[in-house]
């Protein structure tokens, strides 16, 4: 991870800087890049939780998709059964409209 990787940096300069008593600019500076970091860490953070969120719904969206499509597969088949069983209980009634579509 470079933000790990960026912290022990900072952290070694740090030790560095009041080892050899550097001077207090260079000590200023160096906190104000770990302070920078630790704000660059929390927006990374935040844009991770909404990275994640988007993902959960964009695979929900995914599933409710692939589910709309299966009912609807099961509603033409469904639609089909109900055409044939009709035909099965009124089969004088499609005789006389073919009949009649033929004399017609």
């Amino acid at each position: 991870n470079h933000l790990t990787e960026t912290r022990k940096y900072i952290t070694a300069r740090q030790i560095e800087a009041k080892g050899r008593e550097a001077s207090s600019e260079l000590s200023s500076e160096l906190i104000k890049y770990e302070a920078r970091l630790r704000v660059v860490s929390t927006e990374i953070g935040k844009y991770k939780k909404v990275s994640a969120s988007v993902d959960s719904r964009l695979k929900a969206k995914k599933s409710v998709e692939d589910c709309n499509s299966k009912v609807k597969a099961v509603e033409q088949k469904f639609e089909k059964l109900t055409e044939l069983a009709d035909a099965i209980d009124h089969p004088k009634e499609d005789t006389e409209a073919k009949d009649e579509a033929k004399d017609g």
